[in-house]
């Protein structure tokens, strides 16, 4: 093997399976993080300074049983983006064969 060109991965870490697989956890961990900082962020957080206590509470009120939903929706849409540069880091490396 030629100094220059860095071993290639394990065999089992390389195609579409691994790459769907890596697109999977990152899109589900990100909607988990998301559906959870939301849902903290309204429960476990006081209203700052510059939000009145009235608005405050509406927002909890009216957002408060929707948090894990749209928390979870945030980030599936940054999960998304991050499984698309997973797809293109692995394509540039080279390990997704063409899809026919």
């Amino acid at each position: 093997m030629d100094e220059r060109t860095p071993p290639s991965p394990p065999k089992g870490r390389r195609g579409w399976p691994w790459t769907l697989f890596k697109c999977a956890m990152l899109f589900a961990g990100f909607a988990a993080f998301g559906a959870v900082a939301i849902w903290m962020l309204l429960h476990r957080v006081e209203a700052p300074w510059f939000i009145p206590r009235i608005v405050f509470a509406w927002l909890i009120e009216k957002v408060a049983p929707y948090a894990a939903w749209i928390g979870g929706a945030i980030g599936a849409f940054f999960g998304f983006l991050g499984s698309v540069v997973v797809v293109i880091r692995d394509a540039r490396k080279g390990r997704l064969s063409k899809v026919r």
